[in-house]
């Protein structure tokens, strides 16, 4: 389970500077894994798992009305339309250049 939502929030760990793969692709594979998640037998490993995905598909679907509004910027459409454009600093993924 967690390398396939590791495969979504693969391609939003790096907004709201740039997105990583497909993002239609990523919500097709997100239904999957949910599909998936409701096969799990413990509620709260469900519970965990689905908390996981909707963070991520968040980030995927608020680009993807991003891209679709042609604003030039997302993270200040983020800002204007109070959607979540980036992580927390919980999961922010630091790297060196």
């Amino acid at each position: 389970m967690s390398w396939w939502t590791y495969n979504i929030y693969y391609s939003v760990h790096h907004l709201p500077e740039g997105y990583i793969g497909e993002p239609l692709e990523d919500i097709k594979f997100g239904e999957k894994i949910k599909a998936e998640i409701q096969k799990l037998s413990a509620a709260q490993l469900r519970e965990y798992w689905m908390n996981e995905l909707e963070e991520d598909l968040e980030l995927v679907r608020n680009y993807i009305e991003w891209k679709t509004s042609e604003h030039p910027d997302f993270e200040k459409w983020g800002m204007e339309n109070k959607k979540q454009t980036g992580y927390g600093l919980t999961r922010t993924y630091y790297y060196e250049e």
